[in-house]
């Protein structure tokens, strides 16, 4: 039973450090896009 519930924390933790890090990752993308459309939109004024 110490050993499921222990190896369930793990698991949570783990499912959670993904979602958070995979999140960070989609927003730093969408910045670098957004950064992009705006560098390519001011020169054409």
């Amino acid at each position: 039973m110490i050993l499921a519930g222990v190896a369930m924390l793990i698991v949570g933790l783990g499912a959670t450090v993904l979602a958070v890090w995979g999140g960070a990752l989609s927003v730093d993308l969408g910045e670098e896009h957004e950064d992009d459309l705006v560098d390519n939109k001011s020169p054409r004024g």
